[in-house]
Parts: structure tokens; sequence; C-alpha cells
């Protein structure tokens, strides 16, 4: 427990920190925070620009790759802003590894910021997956709802470069050829969950079934039908795996 409150004090600080320098930077004349970002999107969402001006693009993958849950719309996101909210409660997710394709021009620093948001799951080791950036695993076994909880905004930052075309980031060096790959990549654990829970709902498919052929044969025929309740709906979606 004190460990993540240390990480969590230190992110806070960081960002404090990190506004700070946005101030100062705008009171200088230097580009603002929305004039820096080359790229950005609301992954299963629609496009939206956000409080700092920053514009999100419509998620470039609708209908293309995995499915668009807004599942997360009815619930509020701590630890963001009301306006902002719909980054973090729309989602894109996938049975299989599943990325972005970002292209980047000019060589420099630059930072890759992914927004999550657990919205679904109620206990970790639900969902756990990797981030890999050209093949280089940036996030190891993220469990959103391990670091932070349910319906809580959490950011992961990636700083990398790209200069005299190789990509350097987290100490590994590749070839760079403009474009930035960045991947979700599932986890056993995520295969397991959904077989589990693809099992028990055959269990209790079979088990409605017997009810049902067992009232048949016990009601009388002028006696009006028995009802039971529908069999539990499955889940809005299997796997969360976004940069929401």
């Amino acid at each position: 427990m004190r460990r993540v409150t240390v990480h969590c004090v230190a992110r806070l600080l960081l960002a404090a920190l990190w506004l700070l320098v946005e101030e100062c930077r705008a009171e200088s004349g230097a580009p603002s925070l929305a004039e820096r970002v080359i790229w950005a999107v609301n992954a299963g969402g629609d496009a939206h620009t956000d409080v700092h001006g920053i514009h999100y693009k419509k998620d470039p993958l609708e209908g293309k790759l995995g499915k668009a849950s807004d599942y997360g719309v009815r619930l509020p996101i701590l630890r963001s802003s009301p306006e902002d909210q719909i980054l973090y409660q729309t989602e894109r997710y996938n049975e299989d590894t599943f990325g972005y394709e970002v292209p980047i021009r000019e060589e420099g620093d630059y930072i890759l910021v992914m927004k999550y948001a657990e919205v679904y799951f109620a206990q970790s080791q639900q969902k756990v997956f990797d981030v890999r950036l050209n093949g280089h695993v940036v996030v190891k076994d993220l469990d959103i709802f391990d670091r932070v909880g349910h319906s809580t905004a959490h950011d992961e930052i990636v700083p990398f470069s790209i200069k005299r075309g190789k990509l350097s980031v987290h100490g590994e060096v590749s070839t760079f050829n403009g474009k930035l790959t960045v991947e979700f990549v599932k986890m056993f654990q995520n295969y397991s969950h959904i077989l589990g829970w693809r099992r028990e709902r055959r269990m209790r498919r079979k088990k409605m079934r017997l009810r049902l052929e067992k009232a048949k044969r016990r009601v009388p025929p002028p006696l009006p039908r028995i009802l039971f309740g529908p069999v539990h709906a499955p889940p809005t979606h299997m796997l969360l795996i976004t940069a929401a």
C-alpha cells in the first residue's frame, strides 16, 4: 500500500510540475501543449477537443478491427475533468493483440501518453496486458484495476526519441522507418478469464434447459405455464484493451 501511495504522490507531483512548466512556456510565448501534440485519438469514440485544446480524432479502427464500446459513459471517472471524461469512458477492445500506427516525419524527443480507465471488471487479474512500441515492451503486465481501482483515470507516460533513423526507448534501440506502432498485447490471464466465463455461461444454459424440461413434465396441461427468469446476458465486452 505504501508503494502504491508513493507512486501516486510522485505522479501527482510530476503532473503539478508539468502544469507549472506549461504555464511558464505559455507566458514566454513558446508553443502551447495543443500545438506540440502531433497525433491524438479517442479510442472507441468520436472526435473530441479537451480542456487544453488538444483535438482527439475519431477512432480510425472503427469498422476495421475489434469493437468500440461506450459502456463506461454511465460511470463518472475519478481523477478526470468532467469535460474530458469521455476520453476514459469510451474504449476499443479485441480478443487478440491490436494497435495503432502513428506517422512521424521529424526526428526529436517525444512523449507517448496513454489514457486508461477500468470501466468493466471489478477486480484485479481480469485484464492484464503489455504495451509495445515498435516491438519494444514499454509497459509490462498492466492491470489497471490493480493500479487505481474501478472507473479511475490512469495515464501511462512513455518518453522516447527518434534520431538518425533510430528509435530509442527504455534503453533499447531499433531502426525507425517513419511509422510508430503502438500495440496492446493480450496476456494469458485474459484468455483464461474468457474461457472460464464461456464455460460458466454454458453451465447456466444447461441448468436452465434441465429446469425447463423438468417443469414441463411436472406441470399439468390445464395449468398456466411456469415462466422462469432469463439467463444472464453476456458482458458488454470480454476484453478491455484500449488506450482510451
